[in-house]
């Protein structure tokens, strides 16, 4: 297939969704089955997807050229533009421990980290790889690739979205999922204080612990923390978070959140006479901070519109791009994607220390090199 056909193809079908033609499941926010590696078409008809397999292993997918709106009214240092991007590949996913490994072994390269660390976050092969800037910049070279810049990075997140806070939509990062247990409603006054743990023994009894001191969430936002303790989220920050189901519940302040350290979620909902306790079930993983959780597998959650995993959550990624903003200027370098709970949007972008192992990355491949 051509350049020119594989383009057209992305802008035929990236917003249509459809059924894969081979075992008929719909994927109503995507255009790519990627199970089977097909496109979708609503007439069920497969054509060729536009992927490539690089030295490393890695599948890689083609993002057209054209131009997208980046940014966001909500987020600082990235207000609403258009940007016009060439066509690139990029990995379909985060560079995993397994295929760091092997660029280890080939070549001899040791990154700047602990590795017992490293286990204790990342413990297969199958988990994101998370090293410094320049370790993530060596494997791009071994591998005949490069970082993504900035705006790339954007880009392929989006999943050919326009203006929304999610790789996958606006619906909330987290939706309910079955009943698990009741409280009785002398627990209410420890859902919206500091001292929750009365709440947390109840967790405990019915068998599921709660992770974590007992912290207050919403100041810790404010102040910039994380420290991954266990969070009861109050109605201003459940607003934000559960927004869209936010809408179509009456009853929001009868609502808590409950997050511990390990990224398990809660929902606590007032119903008649009792406080009915029902999981909350992810889209993407959302780890609270590299010094509290694990990550999770690459591939665990769906896609988005582009068969790109892990866009946002699961591990922060480095961009090529020298951070600008008000503090470290010309120091830091990029990162993206969610740091933690709450989820943030697409569209926020960060500085770090490019010393600092803190972030996974992928790769990206002109397609002028092909």
């Amino acid at each position: 297939m051509g350049l020119i056909s594989i383009i057209l193809s992305f802008i035929l079908f990236v917003d249509i969704g459809g059924i894969c033609p081979i075992d008929g499941k719909e994927w109503p926010n995507s255009y790519y089955c990627p199970v089977h590696g097909v496109l979708l078409r609503r007439d069920g008809k497969p054509i060729n997807v536009p992927t490539i397999t690089t030295k490393d292993g890695a599948k890689m997918v083609l993002i057209p050229a054209g131009e997208f709106i980046m940014g966001s009214k909500s987020v600082k240092y990235n207000p609403p533009h258009k940007v016009y991007v060439d066509a690139f590949y990029i990995d379909i996913h985060e560079v995993t421990v397994g295929q760091y490994k092997r660029f280890m072994r080939e070549t001899g390269y040791r990154p700047k980290i602990d590795l017992n660390w490293l286990r204790s976050r990342s413990p297969t092969d199958d988990h994101p790889m998370i090293v410094n800037w320049f370790d993530a910049v060596a494997y791009c070279k071994w591998a005949g690739k490069r970082l993504p810049t900035d705006v790339e990075w954007e880009k392929a997140a989006r999943g050919g979205l326009v203006g929304k806070k999610f790789p996958w939509g606006d619906d909330p990062p987290y939706y309910p999922g079955k009943f698990l247990f009741s409280l009785d409603m002398k627990y209410k006054r420890y859902l919206n204080t500091n001292n929750a743990g009365k709440l947390k023994e109840q967790f405990k009894s019915k068998g599921f612990p709660l992770i974590g001191r007992v912290e207050s969430f919403d100041e810790n936002i404010k102040r910039g923390y994380d420290y991954g303790g266990t969070y009861v989220i109050r109605e201003e920050i459940s607003k934000y978070i559960v927004k869209g189901e936010a809408d179509k519940l009456k009853e929001i302040r009868s609502k808590w959140l409950v997050f511990d350290q390990k990224g398990h979620v809660y929902i606590v909902k007032e119903e008649g006479n009792k406080l009915n306790v029902y999981e909350m079930k992810p889209r993407t993983s959302f780890p609270r901070g590299y010094n509290y959780v694990r990550l999770a597998p690459v591939m665990s959650f769906h896609p988005n519109g582009y068969g790109l995993y892990d866009m946002l959550g699961n591990a922060i990624e480095w961009c090529s791009d020298l951070f600008t903003g008000p503090y470290g200027e010309g120091k830091y370098r990029v990162i993206r994607g969610s740091l933690g709970i709450p989820p943030e949007e697409i569209a926020l972008r960060r500085g770090k220390w490019p010393y600092s192992s803190v972030a996974g990355f992928r790769c990206v491949k002109d397609v002028s090199s092909q």
